[in-house]
């Protein structure tokens, strides 16, 4: 343990000192998936499991106005596609700025 730990203090300084840049991402290329259903601000979105949960947020309406909705969108990432609208239920709110979660398959709404 002590000669990882003199190991660890040695390499510090000359990491701290090193002029090379380090990257913040992968230098892969980003890819795009399947286009979301709709286009929408300030939703929920959560994690669960290979599926993205995208509730509520301002849709835009009939008349071009932005308005709250209680929407509920899911991708699933292993297939590359978005379920049907109506497929899931909507939220039992209409609200923006939903912080969700997800915990096995169940998913969490905790306010907005």
């Amino acid at each position: 343990m002590a000669r990882l730990l003199a190991s660890l203090v040695a390499l510090a300084p000359a990491v701290a000192c090193s002029s090379a840049r380090i990257p913040d991402a992968a230098t892969t290329a980003w890819t795009a998936g399947t286009t979301a259903p709709r286009h929408v601000q300030q939703a929920g979105v959560a994690a669960r499991g290979l599926d993205v949960v995208v509730a509520g947020g301002y849709d835009v309406g009939p008349a071009g106005a932005l308005e709250i909705t209680a929407r509920v969108d899911v991708y699933n990432a292993a297939n590359d596609t978005w379920q049907l609208p109506g497929t899931v239920p909507d939220a039992p709110v209409h609200w923006t700025d939903i912080n969700l979660a997800a915990l096995g398959d169940i998913v969490y709404l905790a306010g907005g």
